[in-house]
Order: structure tokens, then sequence, then C-alpha cells
């Protein structure tokens, strides 16, 4: 009898530490799946973005759903390693449902508003940059779910459809090919002309307001048009059709919201007039808005208070609702600017050898320099390369190419190591304390701004290419090979245009204060 109850008792103890852990494990049971719309995603082993980088997952792989938390998703990867991922960069199937719709601005900067209408209060701005889950319609406004959570309303004709080739908007059609004697005249003060029918595609010109645009097809939102030589597509909402279209393809009737820019950058200075030489009349901070009343050249007129307008370099702030004039400024700063580029080591010089992936510093150095020397060449600047292949170029032949052309600013780029393989982050150097050390600040402030990684400051660096070098000169270091999670990192094409474009907008505000 007493075998029998301490068997009975044994059981007991076994049933009551298996169920819970049973219950446990149905909860990490797959839920459906996920699949990456973006080229390079980062997991983490948390969920946030201060959490650790342990892989890195690619577009239009998939991926089973272990569980959720606020706008993250716990995946199972295919060696059974768990992670998270940010769930406004893929596109969710639950088990057994559709999947979600997905949305993207087509403006570079678009609000959302408390309600389906422009005369709703503006709660948040987004970008073009990120997708995110849309929840319902009304009329013409899309409703959508924020990556705090948060939910808002965006106008649907600005929205485009992830999970099909067109647009969201509600009345996007079939393309029109030369509807005849049709016009349009330009609404705003300048309008961008494209070279295709949505704002991804290159400005190939601008009209100006009362200019009269020779309609000669329409493709959703977006009449492809012409004006003596100059030919491309415009939207549609910011122009006046003055002929009728054909009746299978009626006008779009979507009010434009009102043009705005936003500010990019802490303390912007908002001047009495349009020059630099103009009275600050406030000192902006990033994410402020501003409605604008017109532009003057590469200026943009905004309203400050109900009594009170001031003006905006137009090349550092982003424009909503009216013409960019980014590239105009940047062209005037850098116009007749000559910048040396130089790719470290190359050839049999393979500089860092990443100890865990077997990252060549060479070659990501060179990557990252291709893509900085396209930037700064579209920005007007005339751009020289210390070498642009894959060779052995002396440290004496990088200092006198410097030297002999006279340039304007000398950017070494290289990837740093640390025999302590926990230190990672961005190093600029610089040898004099001068302009050397201005142009090293500037850019190891744009640098870790966009790429992410840890400041580790601008700081004196006795290296050959800069000290034997009287031209304005800085040496950027842009992370550690030996840190894991950073040579992961490294090795993405995310990463290389993030680092040439924090060096390129360092290069550019430092030639701009200097004007």
């Amino acid at each position: 009898m007493d075998r029998i109850r301490i068997q009975l008792i044994a059981l007991l103890v076994i049933l009551i530490f298996c169920i819970p852990a049973l219950t446990v494990q149905s909860n990490t049971e797959p839920s459906g799946t996920v699949t990456i719309t973006v080229s390079s995603l980062n997991v983490r082993d948390g969920a946030s973005l201060k959490h650790n980088v342990i892989a890195q997952v690619k577009e239009n792989q998939t991926f089973p759903v272990l569980q959720t938390k606020d706008n993250w998703i716990q995946i199972l990867l295919d060696d059974n390693l768990k992670g998270w991922i940010a769930s406004w960069h893929v596109e969710v199937k639950q088990s057994g449902t559709t999947s979600s719709t997905y949305v993207t601005p087509m403006l570079e900067v678009l609000n959302v508003r408390s309600g389906p209408s422009t005369s709703f209060q503006v709660i948040e701005q987004i970008t073009n940059t990120e997708s995110y889950v849309r929840l319902e319609s009304q009329g013409d406004w899309i409703k959508i779910r924020l990556k705090n959570g948060a939910e808002g309303w965006t106008a649907g004709w600005l929205m485009k459809d992830n999970n099909s080739a067109s647009s969201s908007s509600p009345s996007a059609g079939p393309t029109l090919s030369s509807p005849p004697s049709s016009k349009a005249t330009v609404n705003g003060s300048i309008l961008n002309v494209r070279s295709g029918p949505d704002t991804s595609y290159s400005v190939a010109g601008q009209v100006r307001a009362g200019d009269t645009l020779v309609i000669l097809e329409q493709k959703g939102d977006w009449l492809r048009v012409k004006k003596d030589q100059l030919e491309g597509w415009v939207a549609n909402w910011l122009v006046k059709v003055e002929s009728s279209l054909p009746q299978n393809q009626p006008k779009p009737q979507h009010p434009s919201e009102e043009p705005t820019i936003k500010i990019l950058n802490p303390g912007t200075n908002l001047r009495s007039g349009p020059s630099t030489s103009s009275g600050v009349v406030k000192v902006a901070d990033v994410g402020e808005t501003y409605q604008v009343l017109g532009v003057e050249g590469d200026w943009y007129r905004v309203q400050i208070t109900s009594n009170e307008v001031g003006y905006v370099a137009g090349w550092i702030v982003s424009a909503h609702g009216i013409a960019g004039v980014e590239r105009k400024g940047i062209e005037s700063v850098l116009k007749g600017k000559t910048i040396l580029i130089d790719p470290g080591h190359g050839g049999n010089d393979s500089g860092a050898i990443g100890p865990h992936l077997g990252t060549l510093e060479k070659l990501v150095n060179l990557k990252v320099s291709q893509l900085l020397s396209s930037k700064l060449r579209a920005a007007g600047a005339t751009v020289i390369m210390s070498r642009d292949e894959d060779r052995r170029v002396s440290l004496q032949e990088r200092v006198d190419m410097s030297i002999q052309r006279q340039v304007d600013a000398f950017i070494s780029v290289h990837h740093n190591t640390s025999e302590n393989y926990r230190i990672n982050g961005v190093i600029t150097y610089f040898y004099s304390n001068g302009e050397d050390r201005d142009l090293a600040n500037t850019i190891q402030k744009e640098v870790v701004k966009r790429t992410g990684l840890a400041d580790l400051k601008a700081r004196y660096g006795n290296y050959f290419v800069l000290r034997e070098n009287p031209q304005l000169a800085v040496l950027c270091e842009l992370g550690f090979l030996t840190n894991y999670q950073e040579e992961v990192i490294i090795n993405t094409k995310d990463f290389h245009d993030q680092a040439a474009e924090g060096v390129f907008q360092g290069i550019l505000k430092y030639f701009s204060d200097k004007k």
C-alpha cells in the first residue's frame, strides 16, 4: 500500500512540473511566417534596437514566427537560432490567414494625422524609408500603425501598396497614351519633372508656376509631359489640367497637403533674409516643421509664428508638398571643390583582416570610397581617387597626389582593428588642430548619426598621409573589423551607403559652414 502511495505521489510531482513546461513550449510554436522586404535586415538577441546583432537575413527570405512583442517579431533561423527582427521591415502571414498589407509613403516626408482629413492635427511625420501596416481606409485616407504602436491617418493617394505593383491610390488606373490636346498648368512655385512616374525616380528638370505643359500620357496619378526640350513625369495633383481627359481615365480630385519643410539638424538657423549674411531670427531644432510661403533661390520662406516669417536654407531641410532645392544648394557649396578620396591599402596590402568572417579591409575601404565618390560628383565636386581598383599605392604617392592637385580636402577611408574584440565604433583622425580638426569633428558626427555606431570621437592621429600632407586632411575609421557585430554590419550594402553618406554629409556641412 505504501509503495502504491509513493508511486502516486511521484506521478503527481512529475505532472506538476511537466504541465507548465509544456505550456511554455506551446507559446513558442510557429504561428505563421514572415518574409523579409528589405535588402538586408539585422537579427537581434532582444526586442529593441539596443540589443546585439546576432545575424542578418536577406530580402525575400521566409522564416517561422515564434512570438511577437510590441513591434518586434521573434523568428526561427535555419540553424535553429532564435532572434528578433523589426516588424516594419517584413510581410507577415499568420497561419490560416492572408498576409498583412504594408504601405510605404511616396514622398520623402509625409504627415500622419489624428483623423482622415487635412483638418485634423499632425501627430507624426513618416519617411519613405519605412513601411507600415495598413489597418483600414475611409474615403481617400488610410489608417496605419506607426512603429511605436500608435495609429494615424495618411493621404491614400500619397501611399504605395507594397503587395502590388500599383499605388494604393483609389484613383490609380490603366496607362493612357497620348490624350489629344491635353495641357496642364503648374500650380506650385517650382515643380520637379522626374524620369519616371514615381518620387523614387531622378529629377530630370524643373518647371515653374504658370508654365504650360503638354500632356503626352497618364499613368495612375502621374502625367508624362513636355515643355520645350524637357520631357518627363509630374504628379497630377500639383498641376491644373486645362482640358478634360477621356472618360475612361478621370482626373483625380485629391487636394495637395499644405507645403512644409522639416528641420533635419539641431541648431538650424532661421534668418531674416535668403542669405547666410542675414540675421538669425530663430534657432530651430530637429523635427520642427514650418509652413512654406515661397521659394527664393535656394531658400524657403517659412511661417515661424502667426505674425513672423523667416528663411531657411533649402539644402539642409527636407521638403513636403513642394519641390526640394537640395541639389542646387549642394552644388553651390561644392562647386569648384576638388576632393581626393583615399581608399586605404590595396593590392598585396590587404590591410586588416576580419577574424570572424575573413573580411579584407582593402575591399570594404574601396566599396565605401566608390559610393562617396559618386555622391560628391553628383553634388558638383571634382573627385580624385588615389586608387579605383584593387592595386597597391604607396603612402608617399597618396600624399603627392594631394599636393600636386592642391586638393581642397583629402579623405582617407579605413576600417579599424583592436586586440580587444569588444571595442567598437567610429573614429575620425586629424593631425593639425585647425581646419583639419573642424572637418574631422563634422564628419565624425555625421557618420555616427547615419550608421548608428558608437561615437569614439574625432582625435589626433600621427599618420603619414595626415602628417606629411599640407592640404586639409582627415582619416576615417568606419568601425572595427575585430568586433564580430561590426564585421557583420560592415559587410552589408546598407552600411556601405550609410557610411559614405555620413562622410559626404560631413564634407558638405563643413564647406557649407565656411561659405
